[in-house]
C-alpha cells in the first residue's frame, strides 16, 4: 500500500510540475509576442550601430542584437563592475558612453510626464524631464552614494545624475513603451548627425512594424 501511495504522490507531483511549466511557457510566449516597438527596434538598429560604447539597463533583446558594441549593463546582470557595485555617476563618467539607454523605472511621475503629446517618441531636454521627477527622485539625485539602493533603482538615478552634469553633450530621445514614456535614449551630439537621424528612422520603422500587426 505504501508503494502505491508513494507512486500516486509522485505522479501527482509530476503532473503539477508539467502544468506549472506549461503555464510558465505560455506566459513567456505571450510576453514575447506582445506587439511593441522594442520587439523590432534593437534588430533594426544593429544594422547601423557598431563599435559604440552603450550603457544600458535593458540588456536582453537590446544587448543581444547590439552585441557588436561595447555594452555596459548598469543593472549588473552582464557586467562585472555593476554586478558588485551599484551604478554611479562616476562609473558613467569613466565609460563616457556614446549612447545611454535606460528605463526610467519609478523615477518619473508617468501621470504628469507627457512630453510628446501622445506621439511615439520625441526629443526632450533634461530640464523638461526634471519637472516630472518624483519627490524621491529629487532626493536621490543629491546623493553621491547609491550603494544602499537596489541596482534597478540606482541605474536610472545615476543616468539622470550623469545627464544633469553632461546635458549639453547629449540629445535625449524619450520613447513610448507599453503606453508610457519610460524609455530614454541619450545620444552624444558629437556623433555625426546622420547617426542620430538613423536612430530616429529606425524608431519610426519599429513603430510601423508594431502598428502593422
Amino acid at each position: 500500500m505504501k508503494k502505491i501511495a508513494f507512486s500516486i504522490i509522485i505522479c501527482l507531483l509530476f503532473l503539477e510540475t508539467m502544468r506549472t511549466a506549461y503555464l510558465f511557457q505560455g506566459n513567456i510566449r505571450a510576453y514575447a509576442n506582445k506587439e511593441d516597438y522594442f520587439n523590432y527596434f534593437p534588430q533594426l538598429l544593429s544594422e547601423h550601430v557598431k563599435g559604440k560604447k552603450i550603457a544600458l539597463t535593458e540588456a536582453g533583446r537590446f544587448g543581444y542584437f547590439l552585441r557588436n558594441n561595447l555594452l555596459y549593463d548598469l543593472v549588473g546582470l552582464n557586467t562585472l563592475h555593476t554586478s558588485k557595485n551599484s551604478s554611479s555617476k562616476e562609473y558613467l563618467q569613466s565609460i563616457d558612453p556614446d549612447i545611454i539607454f535606460f528605463h526610467s523605472h519609478v523615477t518619473v511621475d508617468k501621470d504628469s510626464f507627457n512630453p510628446c503629446g501622445g506621439i511615439d517618441f520625441c526629443s526632450v531636454s533634461y530640464e523638461s524631464i526634471s519637472k516630472s521627477f518624483t519627490s524621491e527622485t529629487n532626493q536621490l539625485l543629491m546623493k553621491d552614494d547609491l550603494s544602499n539602493f537596489s541596482r534597478i533603482k540606482a541605474a536610472p538615478i545615476s543616468s539622470f545624475q550623469y545627464l544633469q552634469d553632461n546635458k549639453d553633450k547629449y540629445e535625449i530621445i524619450v520613447v513610448s513603451y507599453l503606453g508610457d514614456y519610460v524609455h530614454f535614449y541619450a545620444v552624444k551630439k558629437n556623433l555625426k548627425q546622420i547617426f542620430l537621424e538613423k536612430i530616429k528612422l529606425k524608431l519610426i520603422m519599429a513603430f510601423e512594424f508594431k502598428n502593422s500587426k
